[in-house]
């Protein structure tokens, strides 16, 4: 019965995990098509005659900021859990052994930071394309920079409950 029950609290946390993975690569997905558009407008303005030296540098950051967080998904991914030997120390009101899930939740939450870090990075390539393009930020903008930067900023958002999972 003891360990029935850690069998199934071991399938429970795997499809947490799994699920918490799939939420994590699809955010991480999403930037990485994201940086492509990115890339792109940066290629068109350059070859319009506009200079991106900036915004280019800001992109290589951006970028080693998505292979960290896909490193960062690859550990959570690979993350197991360790349960407390069937008469351990450790037991709930049922006297079933309870699992540690530190270090699990430790690396979830760094994969989160890892993505968030990467996005931050892609808003800051696209705040330096706009400016290189003439375009103003704060209550000065015209008519035609706010319609702009509305268009980036809707093809820069990223589904917010991934970062909510705990």
């Amino acid at each position: 019965c003891m360990q029935d029950r850690q069998d199934m609290r071991e399938k429970i946390f795997e499809a947490r995990q799994e699920f918490m993975t799939e939420q994590l690569q699809r955010a991480l997905d999403n930037l990485i098509q994201i940086r492509g558009r990115i890339a792109s407008r940066i290629e068109k303005a350059t070859a319009s005659g506009r200079t991106m030296t900036e915004a280019t540098t800001l992109l290589a950051a951006a970028d080693a900021k998505i292979a960290a967080a896909q490193t960062a998904i690859d550990a959570f991914a690979s993350t197991t859990i360790t349960l407390p030997p069937m008469m351990g120390t450790s037991t709930d009101m049922m006297g079933s052994t309870t699992p540690d899930l530190t270090k699990p939740r430790q690396i979830a939450g760094a994969a989160i930071m890892a993505i968030k870090d990467a996005r931050k990075a892609l808003g800051e390539v696209v705040q330096a394309i706009a400016h290189a393009m003439g375009f103003k930020f704060g209550q000065d903008r015209d008519h035609r920079s706010e319609e702009h930067t509305s268009e980036l900023q809707s093809r820069f958002g990223i589904s917010h409950a991934v970062f909510c999972l705990k």
